[in-house]
């Protein structure tokens, strides 16, 4: 009786499993062709291939067969994967209220008149005292948590001097936080993870910050103290009553994480593709001295003028963007425009924003770094939906626009007075980590020769 009982319950969750994974197919949306138990995310799950390059892939795919969009799995968790450019920006822009934003604290009081632009010298501090080889992804690393630490938060991480500081530690703990659990949150609800005990921040790094941060309020507000950072602009608030302490610090670190992530690896990937190409590299470099020659110094206005280096950022961020899918979950019944598909509330969708970035319809040859894709003439050719590193656009939180003009300093400092060349302990071509979570990155160190002119 017992194996009777028992070949019958795995017979009944069998069953279940497998109608699960028609669930697009019962709903007429063409759907990738599931596994049992893995659904569409084998190679995520499993860390076998960066999910980065597998939905890319995917995009590639559903548009070989003309799909405006498709289903997937991640388990039995029914995926959407919108892929024609008018549906995308249904979702981010003029449906934007039917999906859940991961958007973060946005104010109008800009940052970038804080004590930015002083902190470039260490950088060329750190390439000045030395004639070897130089790996730029620890370089860049570095500048980044020193430039965060400084202008968010008031506090110097020295991390040129002293690389394994706290700072670049927590930032590191949390992006590479674990491929499988990522999964999970991802995939299940947010109650039933809750009561597992789950979480993305591991509690060393929770505890970390949170020390942290509350050790810096405490000591402001006792002192009176005001210093022109991101911090303080959200105490004011607090003195507003329009944000608690704990609202401050959650705040506090989605700013750190965003501008880290984008300044550093977008710096990284943009010397990776200038040491390689020596003509955009020289025209940059001619933009950054006639331009500070102008002006006398390094200031905003400096770096706003420099067209060719808004151009080289831009499609740095198109060949790489950090954010190569956006995630989003759909708060309430959403029938998608021009079909009869109907995406239920709670289902995950999941915009491919590397497949629309190297999509050959919006940008010839695609594969090549061609910083004339953000001539003025070139984007009138293409949707603005084609281009969203960040998701919105103009929308992007203040961290990530804060990484943006972190980026553009670090290409300064870094190409003012020196050459770079790819050394030949860099791999080529370029393998992307399979085990970067948030942001695209290179699967080991980028080393260029640098010489000064």
């Amino acid at each position: 009786m017992l194996l009777v009982y028992g070949f019958l319950v795995s017979f009944l969750f069998l069953f279940y499993v497998k109608w699960k994974l028609t669930y697009w197919k019962r709903r007429a949306l063409f759907q990738l062709e599931p596994e049992f138990f893995f659904g569409n995310t084998r190679h995520e799950v499993l860390g076998s291939a960066p999910k980065f390059e597998v939905f890319l892939e995917r995009y590639r795919y559903l548009k070989s067969l003309n799909q405006k969009h498709g289903g997937m799995y991640a388990f039995v968790d029914p995926w959407y994967i919108p892929i024609e450019h008018n549906i995308i920006k249904n979702i981010l822009q003029n449906d934007f209220a039917h999906f859940e934003s991961h958007g973060m604290y946005h104010h109008p009081k800009d940052i970038v008149s804080m004590n930015l632009f002083n902190i470039e010298e260490r950088l060329i501090d750190s390439y000045s005292s030395s004639d070897q080889p130089m790996n730029i992804k620890e370089i860049t690393r570095r500048f980044t948590s020193d430039v965060i630490g400084s202008c968010g938060f008031g506090v110097e991480s020295n991390s040129m001097e002293h690389p394994d500081n706290d700072f670049t530690k927590t930032a590191m703990d949390f992006l590479y936080a674990g491929l499988f659990k990522f999964f999970l949150i991802e995939t299940f609800p947010a109650w039933l993870l809750a009561n597992l005990g789950m979480r993305m921040n591991g509690r060393k790094t929770t505890k970390f910050f949170m020390d942290f941060m509350t050790g810096t309020i405490q000591y402001r507000e006792k002192n009176n103290l005001s210093r022109s950072d991101f911090l303080q602009l959200l105490l004011e608030m607090k003195s507003n009553k329009d944000m608690t302490d704990n609202e401050i610090i959650a705040q506090c670190f989605l700013f750190f994480i965003a501008g880290f992530e984008t300044s550093s690896i977008t710096s990284m990937f943009a010397m990776f593709e200038l040491a390689q190409n020596e003509k955009i590299q020289n025209k940059l470099r001619e933009e950054i001295r006639s331009v500070l020659k102008k002006h006398g110094n390094l200031c905003y206005e400096a770096v706003m003028e420099m067209d060719y280096l808004d151009k080289v950022v831009n499609e740095t961020l198109r060949k790489f963007p950090p954010g190569a899918v956006i995630p989003r979950r759909c708060t309430k019944t959403y029938k998608v425009p021009g079909t009869e598909v109907v995406i239920e509330k709670g289902t995950r969708v999941i915009i491919p924003v590397w497949g629309l970035h190297r999509d050959p319809e919006f940008y010839p040859n695609p594969e090549e770094f061609n910083p004339e894709n953000f001539s003025t003439e070139n984007k009138a050719k293409r949707p603005d939906i084609a281009y969203i590193p960040f998701g919105e656009g103009p929308r992007m939180c203040i961290g990530l626009r804060f990484g943006v003009l972190q980026t553009k300093l670090a290409l300064i400092a870094l190409l003012r007075n020196f050459k770079h060349t790819l050394n030949s302990r860099t791999k080529t071509p370029i393998e992307i980590d399979p085990e970067a979570i948030f942001v695209l990155n290179i699967k080991g160190d980028v080393w260029l020769n640098v010489s000064k002119v």
